[in-house]
């Protein structure tokens, strides 16, 4: 069960791109003036397959529609009426939802029955135009004749600046569309948007860490650096089951060559690609606007070092943090879209190795190695205050370090120069750091990190390129390591972790000849299996 929280609505101006009440507007088909009627009983309830009438809920029953799902599988269940057009009914069922807009919208919610526009909002909570996000609603019940005259639509995403024009999906007249709202000449005034209250939010709530492996619109993708051009590549898997794709971004796109590895995020429907430029040092982004459209390339100006840069969204704000050659630790961040990138350092000097970020508790900390091997933490307590580092006293560390925040704790995982994997981790805002050794030794690459399925596990490569699992299964339990073996070749280099469709994917570049693999865990109990994207996808050999 999950409770309803409420979200307080923020004032938001009526933009030109949207159109304004009392401005009158051409009726395109399926547009504004086109009857939409709906299953619905004589005393306003939702029919179901069959014909019935849904039964009265009240109490935690109420609360509970269905099962929790990402914006990604709502996105993904919404393509599947509009890649192959549904005809609107309000008497047709397919796979038991009603092919109407309602009906359109408690299938793609994957809700446990049909609902109606009278009782959608009972499971949504009422949020400002400008918080939509992918999967929301924009809901119209029309009091005055509510069964043929009102209407609901699922928000897509922008299709420029925030409070604009965007795309959206919905079930009309003739069949499923998927148009902008300019398109269709709707009134903004008449329409409320709502947020499932069953919604799992594709990174955690109020910010999100990248790494080379991303999730988005249902795709999983992941980025690496070609080993004999410097290319950035693009991996992907469009829907689970599906084959694998490859592209080169350098292309397609212009990214120059890259030098280290890539750092991934999505924000505002956006997934941005942060480089750092081979020949010039600066740091680059890529990104894809919107899915199906074009990869774009531009230079941010900021002289990055050849370190990785670490990336997160938070508060609004895109961070990426960089080290410039001389050591110093620097955010470039983009405060909202549409503004411009810019670029400050930050009190950390002498950083030795990239950087990990993560949201927790309403602070932003970025994890650092120095010179002499120490870790530290250079954190900002709120939006608008001054950055601030201190030492967290692990032992001297030699790789960079990756961090989770999971069961209220924040943890850091870091390799010694013996090549012990420790973990340093903080209980909770307000106590001491603490560091633990982890049964993880010979490791010769940094790690890498994911929780899921309330586990915490930790990848690493050991001294013979075996990729390795520590795992924590529930708090208060021991760390547990395996040889995850599954065929996955000998590996180099840092693996990159992923959680997506229910499933753990991990990546790695192999010792011998560059192939990247990826090594995955369908479900929990499941056996851990690999393959050779390389062979598979035509992924190009990547550098470690």
């Amino acid at each position: 069960m999950f409770i309803t929280r409420t979200i307080t609505a923020v004032a938001v101006t009526v933009l030109v791109a949207l159109v304004a009440p009392g401005v009158a507007s051409a009726a395109p088909a399926g547009g504004p003036e086109v009857a939409r009627p709906q299953g619905v009983s004589t005393d306003g309830r939702a029919l179901q397959p069959g014909g019935a009438p849904a039964a009265p809920r009240t109490g935690l029953a109420a609360a509970d529609p269905g099962p929790r799902l990402t914006r990604a599988e709502m996105l993904t269940r919404a393509r599947t009426w509009a890649d192959n057009p549904v005809p609107y009914s309000r008497e047709v069922f397919k796979n038991g939802y009603r092919t109407d807009c309602s009906g359109y919208v408690s299938m793609a919610w994957h809700t446990d029955r049909n609902y109606w526009t009278g009782d959608l909002d009972t499971i949504g909570v009422s949020i400002g135009y400008d918080d939509l996000r992918p999967g929301d609603m924009l809901l119209y019940h029309n009091p005055e004749n509510p069964v043929n005259g009102s209407h609901v639509v699922l928000f897509d995403h922008w299709t420029g600046a925030v409070g604009g024009d965007f795309l959206m999906y919905e079930q009309t007249k003739p069949s499923t569309k998927h148009r902008t709202w300019s398109q269709a000449g709707y009134s903004r005034s008449k329409y409320k948007p709502f947020r499932y209250v069953g919604v799992i939010e594709d990174a955690p709530a109020g910010g999100s860490t990248g790494g080379q492996s991303v999730v988005h619109d249902g795709y999983t993708s992941e980025f690496t650096v070609n080993a004999a051009d410097g290319h950035l590549q693009e991996t992907f898997l469009a829907r689970l089951g599906g084959a694998w794709g490859t592209q080169d971004l350098s292309a397609s796109a212009g990214t120059p060559a890259v030098a280290g590895q890539p750092v991934a995020v999505v924000h505002d429907g956006y997934v941005s690609v942060f480089t750092v430029n081979a020949g010039n040092g600066h740091l680059q982004e890529t990104f894809l606007a919107r899915l199906g459209g074009a990869w774009v390339t531009q230079d941010l100006g900021a002289l990055a070092g050849a370190q990785a840069p670490s990336v997160m969204v938070h508060d609004g704000y895109v961070s990426v943090f960089t080290v410039t050659p001389g050591g110093q630790l620097q955010e470039t961040y983009l405060a909202r879209l549409g503004a411009a990138w810019a670029t400050q350092s930050l009190p950390a000097s002498g950083v030795s190795a990239n950087s990990a970020a993560v949201l927790h508790d309403g602070y932003v900390s970025v994890f650092t190695v120095g010179t002499g091997g120490q870790l530290r933490e250079t954190f900002l307590a709120r939006l608008g205050g001054a950055w601030t580092t201190q030492d967290l006293g692990a032992a001297a560390a030699v790789q960079a370090p990756a961090a989770v925040v999971h069961d209220g704790y924040v943890s850091v995982f870091t390799v010694t120069s013996a090549g012990q994997a420790q973990e340093t981790y903080l209980a909770r805002l307000g106590t001491a750091w603490g560091t633990q050794p982890l049964p993880a030794t010979g490791v010769t690459a940094a790690p890498a990190a994911a929780g899921h399925d309330g586990y915490v596990s930790v990848f690493t490569v050991g001294t013979g390129g075996q990729l390795r699992e520590t795992y924590l299964p529930r708090m208060g339990a021991a760390w547990v390591t395996q040889d995850l073996g599954a065929g996955t070749p000998s590996a180099a280099g840092r693996p990159a972790a992923v959680v997506h469709d229910g499933y753990v994917s991990v990546f790695t570049v192999g010792a011998t000849g560059g192939h990247v693999s990826e090594t995955y865990l369908p479900r929990i109990g499941a056996a851990w299996a690999s393959h050779d994207l390389t062979s598979t996808a035509g992924t190009p050999a990547a550098r470690p």
